[in-house]
């Protein structure tokens, strides 16, 4: 299998608070990771941890099943710094969102 590509993506939207999974007490909120596909022309929309950077790449399924990525998905990450794209960012990767629960 040939190794799966990595799309970076912006963040875009926070979900509202939820509890927290395994922090009594806590919430937590999440972004969507937009990431554009090349091979259907738009974006897929991917949950992402709001506290994770773009060091961080998970794998995801394809939300198509036009070209390579339909049968082995493929991994997403954000924009890092260093990119020209981070500006981009709605909710900037590496910001925790997490409080006591109210």
């Amino acid at each position: 299998m040939n190794k799966l590509p990595l799309l970076r993506g912006t963040l875009i939207e926070l979900f509202p608070w939820r509890d927290a999974p395994g922090r009594p007490g806590m919430q937590s909120r999440e972004t969507q990771l937009a990431v554009w596909c090349p091979f259907c022309a738009r974006f897929h929309l991917h949950g992402w941890d709001p506290a994770d950077d773009g060091k961080v790449k998970t794998h995801r399924v394809a939300h198509c099943c036009d070209g390579p990525f339909c049968e082995h998905g493929y991994y997403v990450s954000v924009w890092r710094k260093k990119d020209p794209e981070y500006i981009g960012h709605v909710v900037k990767p590496g910001t925790k969102f997490e409080r006591s629960k109210p």
